[in-house]
């Protein structure tokens, strides 16, 4: 840390865990040390948000699914499945995430024609514009399994995940 801070880095990119990056973010915050904070998606937006509580505050995180706090059918429809069935867990990106790959996972089963791995891939691929009800559809092809192309920016903010649409200015404030 001592040397990210000695070298006047205005930012920090930040790949791991929620644990060792939170351990990180309050080690800096400790001394004095405040850059832009980002982290990538696999960090788990509300696990790292609960770890540093109100060190959390100014944090940017990638995510590849919408902020849960948007108005999207399938964000409707994890958030009431999770609560019938995990009445005990909290949504959070990385499960909606999971949830969604879940929703191809059986759309890709319902249009293979047999059992055939093969045929399972050539059904997969065949899904050029699969409403999978977030803001953008699922697009596969033979050289394309990327499947969605959208990245999400979200500012922790005062213990809550704020889309970032238009920068950062005014959210830092």
């Amino acid at each position: 840390m001592a040397k990210i801070k000695s070298s006047g880095a205005e930012a920090v990119i930040l790949v791991r865990a929620y644990k060792p990056i939170a351990k990180f973010i309050k080690l800096c915050r400790e001394f004095g040390y405040n850059p832009l904070f980002y982290a990538v998606s696999s960090v788990g937006t509300e696990a790292l948000m609960e770890e540093l509580g109100s060190d959390a505050d100014g944090v940017i995180v990638s995510q590849v699914v919408p902020p849960l706090s948007e108005d999207l059918p399938a964000i409707g429809e994890y958030k009431t499945l999770l609560n019938r069935y995990f009445p005990e867990n909290h949504p959070a990106s990385v499960g909606f995430e999971g949830f969604l790959n879940a929703k191809v996972l059986v759309k890709g089963i319902e249009e293979a024609k047999s059992e055939d791995g093969v045929d399972f891939i050539r059904a997969l691929e065949s899904l050029k514009d699969f409403d999978i009800g977030i803001d953008q559809n699922i697009k596969f092809g033979a050289g394309g399994h990327q499947g969605l192309d959208k990245i999400y920016f979200v500012l922790i903010k005062n213990g809550h995940v704020v889309p970032l649409r238009n920068g950062i200015e005014g959210y830092l404030q």
